[in-house]
């Protein structure tokens, strides 16, 4: 893992293989019992929990080749690899989570070029530290690059103890692992950009966004918006009401019961709640009016799953349309009192206002 690049050294070059159906299997093998347990490993990859798939490959990696320990590493940031799973003899190689250096090594090279290489024999081999290789018991390794839409982010390392371990049969395995393994990390990549930009522009919104599943009312998503119009973290919220000691009211000063509120609501009967307009008195007496809709979320079955809740802070608004209420009624009442009549017309919009004295001062039904 430590090996130097020389170009002018035959001992690590770049590997050309024939393509997986022309293995020159070893005989211990069979060729036919070696593409089916090929497929069965890249079947199994594609297949198994996320978390599972590096320490999946490694080991059939290790089973199917003549490697006596397998790594898998990831690139990261600064120049440095980080081991994520290691199959084969146990006190040799580096162990999961240990972090490498790539300047200078054979597996920088690879995730530099994004091609196999080859070492065949690490003791006679100028560019790579012999302390190095000794102490882990390396004498050849294969570097074969993790490519992500043509891009390295990591790499499976075949290492032997023996010199030149490794034929092309072994390198082609590598190869076909490698490939699947990358298949499910471009998923990976693809699934937590996708993450992210949804994320982003739920933080995004105005208006807070809640996810709840079902059952078990726990929180999926919180955005940045709701934390602020709820005036709690997501953390807070699991298993629970939105707040503890909140009161809520309707718009006729009712109260409402925390089993009548929107997600509630939708929780238990898998029905949608539009722009329900709430008042909410906080622990400390301060009030805040809420407009809440809760959508339910149900799976191909038609099963309820989650709970979608939008919470829009409308105080301001609802002040202001008050406020523009109470003016109306006032010159309406001011002009009832004096008994004058009054028309407005907007020229925008091309159209008429006329207070009820206008009406009847013309005798025409409004």
């Amino acid at each position: 893992m430590s090996l130097k690049r020389d170009d002018s050294d035959a001992d690590a070059e770049p590997v050309t293989t024939a393509a997986p159906q022309e293995l020159d299997v070893p005989h211990r093998q069979g060729h036919d019992g070696l593409l089916c347990a090929l497929a069965d490993l890249v079947a199994t990859v594609a297949s198994v929990h996320a978390l599972d798939v590096l320490p999946v490959a490694a080991e059939g990696v290790r089973r199917l080749t003549s490697a006596d320990v397998v790594v898998l590493t990831t690139a990261e940031g600064g120049g440095h690899q980080v081991v994520r799973a290691v199959a084969g003899r146990p006190g040799g190689p580096p162990s999961p989570g240990d972090v490498m250096p790539l300047a200078g090594t054979l597996a920088g090279e690879t995730l530099r070029t994004g091609q196999v290489q080859r070492c065949r024999d690490a003791e006679h081999d100028p560019r790579t530290p012999r302390a190095v290789n000794r102490r882990h018991g390396i004498r050849s390794s294969v570097m074969v690059p993790l490519l992500v839409a043509g891009v390295p982010h990591g790499l499976v390392g075949l290492l032997s103890a023996t010199p030149d371990a490794f034929g092309d049969a072994d390198v082609d395995v590598a190869r076909v692992v490698a490939g699947a393994v990358a298949g499910r990390l471009s998923q990976a990549v693809s699934t937590a950009e996708q993450e992210t930009l949804l994320r982003t522009v739920f933080d995004a919104l105005d208006e807070g966004i809640v996810v709840r599943s079902w059952p078990g009312a726990t929180v999926l998503l919180m955005n940045d918006a709701a934390e602020r119009i709820l005036d709690v973290a997501a953390g807070e919220l699991a298993g629970r009401e939105l707040r503890k000691g909140w009161r809520w009211f309707d718009e006729h000063g009712r109260a409402v019961a925390v089993p009548d509120l929107p997600t509630s609501h939708s929780l238990r009967t898998g029905e949608p709640v539009r722009n329900r307009l709430l008042e909410v008195v906080d622990a400390g007496g301060g009030r805040r009016w809420l407009e809440l809709t809760a959508l339910p979320v149900r799976d191909r079955a038609g099963q309820l799953t989650s709970v979608v809740t939008r919470v829009a802070d409308v105080s301001e608004r609802l002040r202001d349309r008050r406020a523009l209420e109470r003016s109306e009624r006032r010159l309406a009442d001011a002009t009832a009192v004096t008994g004058l009549a009054w028309w407005d017309y907007d020229v925008r919009e091309d159209r008429h206002s006329w207070s009820d004295g206008m009406f009847a001062l013309l005798g025409v039904e409004p």
